[in-house]
Parts: C-alpha cells; structure tokens; sequence
C-alpha cells in the first residue's frame, strides 16, 4: 500500500508540476498578449 500511494503520489506530482506552467502559459500568456 504504501508503495503503490508514493507511486502514485509521485506521478501526481510530476503532472501538476508539467500541468501548472502549460496553463499558465496557456491561459495567462497568450490571452493577455
């Protein structure tokens, strides 16, 4: 259990920190400019 969550936690991670700069670039960068 405890491997399968830090498995699973880690590829969360891993989205959220490609996901969070993608949107920001998306939807703050190329609306406003």
């Amino acid at each position: 259990l405890g491997q399968g969550f830090a498995a699973s936690s880690m590829m969360l991670l891993m989205v959220v920190i490609i996901l969070i700069p993608w949107a920001y670039l998306e939807f703050g960068g190329k609306k406003n400019g």
